[in-house]
């Protein structure tokens, strides 16, 4: 199929050259042909011109009028046949004939003959007319004319065919040319299809055809993306299921076979692990829509101010309750920024509530925005227990938890950095951290002032 496909394109392309260009050159050459046959009469007619002028000049220095002798005669019989013209020489009146050499020949059709009539003026009078005609067809015209039309003939169909062969050629390696990214293409896409998704499209050819390439590279790196994503995000999933299910399944079977009496606190414990097993599937299904740009943004206009200071409140009641100082810096004008209400609420809920998790009694937290050039930026620094510097870069990481003393029950599950990250991504933004082991950290979501206002299907 991919073999055929590859002879048919290019086959096709050759044909539509070979074929535009053969109707190009076949008008072009009845062009010159239909040029040339208007062109040869009026250069025979004005090349006789010329020769009849000069028998006249010719005539002037012999005769005066009409011929006096027979040598005279004779010598006009010789001029018409080495010039193959009718010679007539009339009087001044135009009726009186002195002189013709074919009787008759001023009755040749138009068409089949070429008449001129030249004055012959001696002395400054007019002594009569030389009448030259010349017949246009049959051996008795110049043989001059016939062998030009030939030569001119050949040489049409000689540059014709050279021209052809030139065309045939070139028709041939633009057809090459144009096919060989589609050939290469095609046989890329056969190794994509059989397994090998390294392989990339070369973006050559045409721009139709590096526009194409462009797009199947750019599905082919987020295919690779997206499979990686779910790969990791199996394996990142059962190692996070293992465990508890495994001590569920060993609890229950102990209680089944009686070695662990079916009392109300085994009932809790088990009902406490499956409860989180269910908060981890939940967690897993936000982080798979933001990671996975299944999503869609909703943007509009917002001010920003107003948004971080509602968020704000909701989180000062758990701060304070955990005893830790939670104040917001806010500028007095408003900063304004298409975003998602929404998933910007979820985002600094994110960020806040760790904040709160990871900062011990007593400790403070400052949540404040500001703006820039071209950017708002939101930032949360608490005085808790800080990162590690060789944690730092993966605290992004889906189930990655920087604190290792703390369990999953009371620690979370590690994702709610992951989703904050997709999600600020996903408005063309970028969340960033500054931290220090002991002395806490310091996040700043990077928002641009204007994105275009559309729906967002997939992920930059």
């Amino acid at each position: 199929m991919s073999s055929r496909f590859r002879i048919k394109t290019q086959f096709l392309l050759f044909c539509t050259f070979l074929g535009l260009s053969s109707a190009l050159l076949l008008i072009i050459y009845l062009l010159l042909q239909a040029g040339w046959n208007r062109t040869l009469p009026e250069y025979k007619m004005q090349l006789l011109n010329d020769q009849s002028h000069k028998l006249a000049y010719m005539m002037r220095a012999k005769i005066t009028g009409g011929p006096d002798n027979e040598e005279q005669k004779r010598w006009l019989d010789n001029v018409s046949k080495v010039y193959s013209a009718s010679l007539r020489i009339v009087a001044p009146n135009r009726t009186d004939v002195w002189y013709e050499s074919k009787p008759g020949q001023s009755q040749l059709p138009p068409n089949n003959s070429a008449l001129f009539e030249i004055p012959i003026i001696v002395g400054g009078e007019e002594q009569g007319y030389l009448h030259v005609s010349y017949e246009l067809d049959g051996n008795y015209f110049f043989p001059y004319f016939s062998e030009l039309e030939r030569k001119v003939n050949i040489e049409l169909k000689a540059g014709g065919l050279v021209l052809l062969v030139m065309l045939i050629a070139l028709s041939y390696f633009l057809a090459r040319k144009l096919a060989r990214p589609i050939r290469t293409s095609s046989e890329l896409a056969e190794k994509i299809a059989s397994g090998d998704r390294e392989a990339t499209l070369p973006e050559t050819g045409t721009s139709e055809i590096v526009r194409y390439t462009r797009v199947v590279n750019a599905l082919l790196t987020d295919f690779n993306r997206q499979d990686v994503w779910m790969k990791q995000m199996l394996q990142d999933l059962s190692h996070e299921l293992r465990t508890p299910l495994t001590t569920v399944l060993s609890r229950l079977e102990a209680m089944i076979d009686g070695i662990y009496p079916l009392t109300e606190h085994h009932l809790d414990w088990i009902y406490s692990e499956i409860d989180r097993l269910s908060r981890l599937v939940e967690d897993v299904g936000k982080l798979s829509e933001a990671e996975g740009a299944s999503f869609k943004l909703n943007m509009e206009r917002v001010d920003l101010v107003q948004v971080v200071r509602s968020v704000h409140e909701g989180f000062l009641f758990l701060a304070q309750e955990k005893g830790i100082s939670c104040k917001l810096i806010s500028p007095f004008i408003p900063c304004f920024a298409d975003v998602d209400h929404d998933r910007i609420i979820q985002v600094l809920s994110n960020v806040i509530s760790n904040a709160i998790k990871y900062t011990a009694a007593g400790g403070s937290i400052e949540i404040g925005l500001f703006s820039e050039e071209n950017e708002t930026l939101i930032y949360c620094e608490d005085n808790g227990i800080g990162i590690a510097e060789q944690d730092i870069p993966l605290i992004f990481n889906r189930f990655y938890r920087a604190d290792k003393s703390r369990s999953r029950n009371s620690g979370g599950l590690g994702v709610g950095l992951s989703i904050a990250k997709a999600l600020v991504e996903a408005h063309n933004g970028l969340i960033t951290v500054e931290s220090e082991q002991g002395k806490g950290s310091r996040f700043t979501i990077h928002l641009p002032v204007q994105i275009e206002a559309r729906e967002i299907n997939e992920k930059n």
